[in-house]
């Protein structure tokens, strides 16, 4: 709780005090405190100091050794009557160190008051109370300490530090700028330090110290890419071009076989219409690398931008058809080949000839063959053209998750539900952690009437869910599992399902309505039955479905009056053939004492349903009856 507690402790026994000791204390006595503290800290973790600040002041935090309680032993009377004000001050500190350790700020407190009486000027005394202030979120009194901290011992990094993280809480960034300046001078080689300074200058537009702030990191770690763009932007910002490509060129001087660093150079120069130059630097790394994709690229996007159309596409075509250019860049290639046709309205047949002509450059590459059936797909081609390039792809990839789900959903609407478990199925194999093929598997065995194997699936599909998960398909998940075990008649395990369901998606309404439906069967919870039905109408006010279930709560809370309403607009949205509607509106009219309109309705859910001889009964008696 208390982080930083023991680096006061470390300080007082090793450091502090035992200078101290020097002016008339016994320093023999701090140093077998050290070493019992010593052997302490060996069976004991560390820790990390942790703080609200994220990004630069996350920097300035360090571990720190962990002390229990039990480390510290209670300071003995007579040590605390100690005969110099030295020892009384080193016992009333421990004291006050283990009473906070063991969570009793109070006493803690008032020991700390004391060491301030013996030494007002201690600045071991004012971090504590930092601490203390601190924990309790009293921002301006841990601010004030800490202050006091620094400025009574002002080559302590750790004050320094935690003054840095408390002006940076407070947004005092002005303050900040010199704290950070003396943690980077006591710490001359800490380039993280620097860093949190270059962020500080920069938040504070004081580009010139920014820039010399660079120059320190640079001094220290040599050039690297990163920091020279920093270098470069500041510069830019202060309308000094030339320099900030200078800056560009030592790097290059300093990684001469970095050959990626030109092709940069060769980028900046594009963006401020230097193209001449831009030009030697693409050239320069293509004759020592000639297969440069990152190069040959920028090259590219050099002949377009300088009206050298035909030179673009005949370096584009050649990179295309190229096996030494890697699979994903040819297939980005082509993608813009595609995009490039679309945008000019090209004939598709013309386009889909030159896709193939790629593919049959090299027929087994699947990321071109992937471009070519996205392509198809897109525009609604021959599903059968584009059923053997997914099958092509899946021969040549089995693990390929695009074409497998694809190939799935082409298969679906044919009621081929066999097929779809047998690609769902080696989907789970070769993809194991890809949820879709779960679901698919699922809903096929639910459609084959397999509903146990459809749980078993669906249930090793959710054993997949991590924090990427898409909430709305995790949702789908357990909204299935919660009809399927009601269909089963497991109503606590199908309320769970749908409870976690709501977890993930609390707007499901297919969920929703399901969930609702079934309390209001049972009778149980109708309130929250009740709500949730309402979200259903609000979010569909005219399916009939959810109109139904809505009456159908509102009944069951004797709320006959509503219910008519709704059941009504239900009836108005549906071509009811299962009779169900009609059913529901019988019930609620005979509860309204209307027994003739209830009938009718009876009458007619009765042709819809001849053989209910719980409807023959309600008609013949003229009366809502249950059973």
């Amino acid at each position: 709780m208390h982080k930083l507690l023991p680096y006061i402790f470390t300080l007082l026994v090793l450091g502090t005090l035992a200078t101290t000791a020097t002016n008339g204390g016994t320093p023999s006595n701090a140093i077998s405190l050290g070493e019992s503290l010593l052997q302490a800290e060996h069976h004991t973790a560390r820790r990390h100091q942790k703080n609200s600040q994220s990004g630069i002041s996350d920097r300035l935090s360090s571990p720190l050794p962990f002390y229990s309680s039990d480390t510290l032993q209670p300071a003995p009377v007579d040590t605390l009557r100690g005969e110099t004000a030295d020892e009384q001050f080193r016992a009333l500190f421990i004291e006050a160190v283990r009473q906070r350790l063991l969570n009793n700020d109070a006493e803690a407190l008032a020991l700390i008051q004391q060491c301030q009486q013996l030494r007002p000027e201690a600045a071991e005394v004012f971090y504590l109370l930092y601490d203390y202030y601190n924990d309790r979120k009293d921002t301006p009194r841990a601010l004030h300490n800490i202050r006091q901290a620094c400025t009574l011992d002002t080559a302590n990094v750790r004050y320094l530090q935690s003054l840095a993280q408390q002006l940076l809480r407070a947004q005092q960034y002005e303050e900040c700028v010199p704290v950070i300046e003396k943690i980077s001078q006591l710490l001359r080689t800490d380039t993280e330090t620097l860093e949190v300074l270059y962020s500080l200058y920069k938040m504070l537009d004081n580009g010139e110290k920014a820039l010399a702030t660079l120059n320190r990191i640079e001094a220290i770690d040599g050039s690297k890419l990163d920091v020279t763009l920093y270098k470069m932007n500041l510069l830019e910002g202060m309308g000094r071009q030339q320099e900030a490509f200078e800056e560009m060129k030592k790097l290059i001087a300093d990684h001469p076989y970095d050959y990626n660093l030109p092709v940069l150079a060769g980028n900046w120069l594009m963006g401020h219409d230097r193209q001449d130059e831009a030009y030697a630097y693409y050239t320069s790394v293509l004759n020592d690398e000639p297969f440069h994709e990152e190069a040959l690229l920028a090259l590219v996007d050099y002949y377009e931008e300088t009206q050298q159309q035909q030179q673009a596409d005949s370096l584009r075509e050649r990179m295309l058809f190229s096996r030494k250019i890697s699979n994903d860049t040819r297939s980005k290639l082509l993608n813009q080949h595609i995009i490039a046709d679309m945008q000019q309205q090209r004939d598709s047949i013309t386009t889909l000839a030159y896709a193939y002509r790629v593919v049959e450059s090299d027929p087994t590459n699947v990321a071109l063959r992937r471009q070519v059936a996205a392509y198809m797909q897109f525009k609604d081609m021959d599903s059968t053209l584009l059923q053997q390039q997914l099958d092509t792809i899946l021969q040549l990839d089995p693990t390929d998750t695009w074409a497998r789900v694809v190939t799935i959903q082409n298969t679906w609407p044919t009621g081929n539900y066999d097929k779809v478990v047998q690609l769902a199925t080696e989907g789970t194999q070769y993809v194991p952690d890809e949820m879709a093929f779960y679901y698919f598997l699922g809903l096929a065995y639910y459609n084959r009437d397999d509903h146990d194997k459809a749980l078993d699936a669906l249930q090793r599909g959710t054993s997949q869910i991590n924090e990427n998960s898409e909430e709305e398909f995790v949702a789908d998940f357990y909204a299935m599992m919660g009809d399927i075990y009601h269909e089963k008649h497991l109503d606590t395990k199908a309320f769970e399902a749908y409870d976690s369901c709501l977890q993930w998606k609390p707007d499901h309404i297919s969920a929703l309505n399901n969930y609702a439906y079934y309390l209001s069967q049972k009778g149980t919870d109708l309130d929250r039955a009740e709500r949730m039905s309402r979200k259903t109408v609000d979010a569909e006010p005219d399916n009939a479905v959810y109109l139904d279930t809505y009456a159908w709560v509102l009944f069951c809370q004797k709320r006959y009056e509503e219910a008519a309403t709704y059941m009504e607009k239900a009836l108005a949205n549906t071509n009811d053939t299962s009779g169900i509607y009609h059913e529901h509106a019988g019930d609620i009219y005979a509860m309204l004492g209307q027994t003739d309109k209830a009938v009718g309705h009876w009458q007619q859910a009765l042709l819809m349903n001849p053989d209910n001889k719980l409807l023959k009964k309600k008609i013949k008696r003229r009366q809502y009856l249950t059973k």
